[in-house]
């Protein structure tokens, strides 16, 4: 099953971000709402550099991944020229890092920081752009092959395993923001 909400403009990205973590019905706190943060960002980021993506909510047996994708050209070519003598790999990690950004703006650079960031809840994250994939788990990020990544764009996958619902005794979570609001 999956459950798709466009990006067009940052109003679009936050009502989609709050709609896929909703959707979880996971318990509030610490997981869900470092997730909400991330997936936000993520989702800004997409607002911000691609004008145009989705957040899509995936379940399968095996758990639940909230993938937020954008049509954009990438991390590369908006870090490339901030940041020339840093390899394709070495971009991308350095991008997920707290404050890090193309424009050298204050208060910009937090979105992939905080996609890396909900991973030490449990949650994996799987950043893809550019030829290259990155997994981060626990925090860390593990590189992995280059050969199974987009070439353009960028798509961070949030994979809550286990399901990603709330248990029989967890309360659910509010609802959705109304669009506008």
């Amino acid at each position: 099953m999956r459950n798709r909400h466009p990006v067009s403009d940052r109003r679009s990205a936050g009502w989609a971000a709050e709609a896929a973590v909703d959707e979880l019905e996971l318990a509030p706190g610490g997981l869900r709402d470092a997730l909400r943060q991330a997936v936000r960002e993520a989702a800004y980021n997409v607002a911000d550099w691609a004008g145009d993506g989705e957040v899509a909510l995936e379940r399968a047996a095996s758990g639940t991944q909230i993938v937020v994708l954008d049509r954009g050209p990438g991390i590369h070519a908006t870090m490339r020229d901030t940041f020339p003598d840093l390899t394709e790999e070495e971009v991308v990690l350095h991008a997920t890092r707290p404050g890090v950004s193309s424009t050298g703006e204050q208060f910009r650079g937090f979105g992939l920081w905080s996609a890396v960031s909900v991973s030490a809840h449990g949650v994996r994250v799987v950043l893809e752009t550019g030829g290259v994939t990155v997994l981060f788990r626990d925090g860390t990020a593990v590189p992995c092959s280059k050969s199974t990544s987009r070439a353009e764009g960028v798509s961070l996958r949030f994979q809550v395993l286990g399901g990603g619902t709330r248990t029989a005794t967890e309360p659910a979570s509010a609802p959705a923001p109304a669009q506008g609001s």
